[in-house]
């Protein structure tokens, strides 16, 4: 059973990818390249990462605030990590396979689903703001003990999750739609893949 600090240090790894992609590749395209959908249909880039943004804006002020609510340890929790039920079938059920293909087509919530195409120089600033912050939490949740951390899901208040779970969850959903992303991306050929 790998250890709480094995599976930050893998999330950890994953949103510092994204963030460099987005840095790197995204940040400076042009607004037309960003919210051009796919000739196949589907969400353009712009809409994939404004999607993820609904979600950041929901779920990282509730794990900040039970973080800052928690205690901390003067050095990092080394108990293993195990998922909760619920929590693992989420994320498992976000998680895209090896190429980045969703295993399980699913239609977003309507208060995730993006309304219209926004400014992508907006889109992207906030996308980036979340992944750094989203960095710094998974910082602070090496001192916690997040089994016993509880946030409540955007499906519903009365269901609560390990914070844990949240945060593996979280970066199997962007795993899923930065490859989305990606791939829309890769149909206005701005991209080099």
């Amino acid at each position: 059973m790998p250890t709480q600090q094995a599976m930050l240090q893998t999330l950890t790894e994953t949103v510092q990818q994204q963030l460099t992609q987005a840095q790197q590749q995204w940040l400076h395209l042009p607004h037309s390249s960003l919210a051009q959908p796919p000739a196949a249909g589907g969400w353009s880039a712009n809409e994939c990462l404004q999607h993820l943004n609904s979600y950041s804006r929901y779920y990282l002020p509730r794990l900040q605030q039970a973080f800052d609510k928690a205690s901390a340890t003067a050095r990092p929790v080394q108990r293993s990590w195990k998922p909760g039920w619920l929590g693992g079938w989420f994320t498992r059920l976000m998680q895209p396979d090896a190429n980045g293909q969703a295993t399980k087509k699913m239609k977003a919530p309507a208060d995730h689903r993006p309304a219209s195409v926004l400014p992508s120089q907006q889109v992207m600033e906030e996308f980036i703001a979340h992944q750094q912050h989203l960095l710094h939490l998974l910082e602070q949740a090496a001192y916690l003990p997040l089994q016993q951390l509880r946030i409540p899901t955007s499906i519903s208040q009365l269901i609560k999750l390990q914070a844990g779970d949240v945060l593996s969850f979280l970066v199997a959903h962007q795993q899923r739609h930065v490859a989305q992303a990606q791939r829309a991306l890769a149909g206005t050929a701005v991209l080099a893949m």
